[in-house]
C-alpha cells in the first residue's frame, strides 16, 4: 500500500489530475487485501484530504439535519455556502435554521407520502459486473468469499467469485428542489435582518429541466406533489419561528453604513491580572531579551543588524491588506470575465447614474429579454464569484461597497 501512495505523491508532482481517480484505486486496493488497520486510518496517509459523506449520510438516515450546510450546498443548485451573510456575526443563523427548516419539511413530506431522505441520499447496488480495480486493468487471483464494510455507508461483498457493491451517497437529481428550499429560507432570513435582499425563486423553478432530471414516473409524481404543497409557507413559518425563538433582533442591517459593524471581528478578551506581579515579570523579560540581543548581535555584521531591525519594524498590517486587496481584485476580474456584453452594458449604465431606468429598459427591449431576468442573471453570477449580489432590488442602483471595484474591471 505504501508503494501505491508513494507513486501517487510522485506522479502528482507532474499533474494533479491523478487526484481524481487515485482515492478510488486505493479504496479498491484496500478491499482486495487484508489490512490490520481500518480504512479511516489508512486515508490519513493520503497526500490530499479525501472527502467523505459518511457522517452526514448516517445522520440524515436518522433524520438528523444539524450542521448540514456544506452537505446540502454540495447537492443543491443554490450555493448557500458562498453567501456573504455567513461572513457576518449572524452567519451561524443559516446553519441553525437549516436544521429547523429541514426537520419540519421532513415531517410535512411524510404526511404527503414523500421521503425527504430519498431526495437527499440514495442506495446504489452494483451487481457482478463490478469488481475491484477492473477499470484500471489490475487483476488479482480470484476471491471466492469476502465482505468489507467501509465507514458504514459502503459494503463490498464477494460470494463464489461474484462481487456485489452497495453504496449510500448523496442524491443530486433533486438539486433544484433543495436549492429552492435553501434560497427561499435565506431570503426570509435576509428580509428579517434587513440584510441585502435576494430575489425569491418562483415555485415553477422546481420543475426546471424536469425532462433531464426527473425521467422516472416516481420522480415526476414526487415533483408534482411538492409543487401542489404550500412549500414556501412552510419555509417561511419555520424560519420566522426560529428567528423569533432565538431572539434575533429584526432589521439589524437596515442601514447600509452599519453593515461593516456586523462582520466578524476578533473578539476582545478581558484579562484580569496582578499589576505588581506582571511588572516584575515584564522587567525580568526585558533583561533577558536585552542579554540575548546583545549576545546575538555581537556575532552579526553591522549591516546585518540593521536589516534585522528594519524587518522587525516593518508593519505587517500593510502586507496583509495588500494580500486581501489583490485577492479581491482577482474575484472581481473573474466576475467581469463571466459577464456577456449586454450584462456589462447594463452594469455600466447603472454606474453612470443617469436616466438609469429608461436606459436599462431600452437595453432589455433591444435584446428581447425581460429586465428582471437580466438583472437576476447578473446577481446570480455575482453571488457565484464575489459571494454577494451587486444590484439592489430596485434594479437601478449598485451597492456602494462594490462601485469602485466594478469601475476598475469594466
Amino acid at each position: 500500500m505504501q508503494k501505491l501512495i508513494d507513486f501517487w505523491k510522485g506522479y502528482r508532482q507532474c499533474t494533479l489530475t491523478i487526484d481524481d481517480i487515485m482515492p478510488d484505486i486505493i479504496k479498491e486496493f484496500y478491499i482486495m487485501h487484508n489490512f490490520n488497520i481500518p480504512y479511516t486510518e489508512l486515508v490519513k496517509k493520503f497526500p490530499i484530504k479525501v472527502k467523505s459523506e459518511s457522517k452526514d449520510l448516517k445522520e440524515i438516515n436518522k433524520g438528523i439535519y444539524k450542521d448540514k450546510l456544506e452537505f446540502l450546498d454540495n447537492i443543491a443548485t443554490y450555493k448557500i455556502a458562498k453567501s456573504k451573510l455567513l461572513e457576518t456575526k449572524y452567519g451561524y443563523i443559516l446553519n441553525e435554521c437549516i436544521e429547523k427548516v429541514f426537520s419540519r419539511i421532513h415531517k410535512e413530506f411524510e404526511k404527503n407520502e414523500i421521503s425527504l431522505l430519498e431526495m437527499l441520499m440514495h442506495k446504489n447496488i452494483t451487481d457482478h459486473w463490478w469488481e475491484p480495480l477492473r477499470n484500471y486493468n489490475v487483476y488479482f487471483n480470484q476471491i471466492l468469499s469476502k465482505s468489507i464494510i467501509i465507514e458504514g455507508t459502503e459494503k463490498y461483498e464477494c460470494k463464489q467469485g461474484i462481487w456485489n457493491r452497495t453504496i449510500y451517497s448523496s442524491e443530486k437529481s433533486y438539486k433544484h428542489i433543495i436549492g429552492y428550499i435553501l434560497k427561499t429560507m435565506e431570503c426570509y432570513i435576509r428580509d428579517y435582518l434587513g440584510y441585502r435582499k435576494l430575489k425569491y425563486l418562483e415555485k415553477s423553478e422546481i420543475l426546471k429541466d424536469i425532462d433531464e432530471y426527473y425521467c422516472s414516473v416516481k420522480k415526476r409524481n414526487i415533483v408534482q406533489k411538492i409543487y401542489k404543497m404550500d412549500l414556501e409557507q412552510i419555509i417561511q413559518t419555520e424560519t420566522i419561528r426560529y428567528l423569533e425563538n432565538a431572539k434575533i433582533p429584526k432589521m439589524t442591517f437596515n442601514k447600509k453604513k452599519q453593515e461593516n459593524e456586523y462582520f466578524e471581528k476578533e473578539e476582545k478578551i478581558e484579562v484580569v491580572f496582578n499589576q505588581e506581579e506582571f511588572q516584575k515579570i515584564r522587567e525580568k523579560s526585558e533583561e533577558i531579551q536585552k542579554a540575548l540581543i546583545i549576545e546575538e548581535d555581537t556575532q552579526m555584521p553591522n549591516n546585518e543588524i540593521l536589516k534585522k531591525y528594519q524587518a522587525i519594524a516593518e508593519p505587517k498590517e500593510i502586507v496583509e491588506q495588500n494580500i486581501t486587496k489583490n485577492t479581491q481584485d482577482n474575484v472581481f476580474r473573474q466576475f467581469a470575465y463571466d459577464l456577456n456584453t449586454k450584462e456589462k452594458e447594463i452594469i455600466n449604465t447603472i454606474l453612470k447614474k443617469q436616466d438609469v431606468q429608461s436606459k436599462i429598459t431600452q437595453i432589455a427591449q433591444r435584446e428581447n429579454e425581460m429586465l428582471e431576468v437580466m438583472i437576476s442573471n447578473i446577481n446570480d453570477k455575482a453571488l457565484e464569484t464575489i459571494g454577494d449580489t451587486i444590484i439592489e432590488s430596485d434594479m437601478t442602483s449598485i451597492y456602494e461597497d462594490y462601485e469602485n471595484e466594478l469601475k476598475q474591471v469594466l
